[in-house]
């Protein structure tokens, strides 16, 4: 209890001087990453976004990836969350898409959440649907850093995080998912990130 005293006074125990702030060691066995572990890690991050880039066959594996690339493609070009059906000059059932997109005023707007599509807006001059898959592959590897992150607050041993990512990783279909041009990456990354 007298120690205590003494540091609020700003003296250390023993009575000389300022007391000094205590500092907080990282737990035991987390320690810098090998130098080894880092190249690697980069490796596998240029490898990740070349591919995404180069190897990923910008089409469409579902609906849901041709309504956020409507949806990317028209905010890019009209700053709108309205989508260019044509449906405001030839209105028909066919050109809402009728599960996916809704009419309000007389315009055509989608049923999924904006935000992704407004991410990939600004990229999409320069890449057109390949932007939608940049976007995904870069919340990937937020996603990835997060989980090593959370894991390493959790754990003291840091082999522990590395597993962490590399399940992530390798052990399910979040690199897949990575690869698409619809939000599942995004949305994983705002969510992981809340819980960190």
């Amino acid at each position: 209890k007298r120690t205590a005293v003494r540091r609020k006074r700003g003296k250390t125990p023993s009575g000389k001087g300022p007391a000094q702030a205590a500092t907080i060691a990282p737990p035991a066995g987390w320690t810098s990453w090998p130098r080894w572990v880092l190249v690697v890690a980069g490796v596998l991050v240029a490898v990740h976004l070349a591919l995404s880039l180069v190897w990923a066959v910008p089409g469409y594996l579902c609906i849901d990836e041709v309504i956020y690339h409507q949806m990317a493609r028209d905010f890019a070009a009209t700053g709108s969350l309205a989508l260019r059906t044509g449906y405001s000059e030839l209105p028909n059932v066919e050109l809402i898409h009728q599960d996916f997109m809704r009419l309000r005023g007389g315009m055509t707007y989608s049923q999924y959440p904006p935000l992704f599509a407004v991410l990939a807006g600004p990229l999409y001059g320069f890449l057109g649907l390949r932007s939608l898959i940049l976007l995904n592959a870069l919340a990937f590897l937020g996603v990835v850093a997060l989980t090593a992150g959370m894991a390493a607050r959790a754990f003291p041993d840091r082999r522990v995080a590395a597993l962490s990512a590399a399940i992530l990783v390798f052990c399910g279909f979040s690199w897949d998912y990575s690869e698409a041009a619809w939000s599942p990456s995004t949305a994983i990354l705002f969510t992981t990130g809340a819980a960190w």
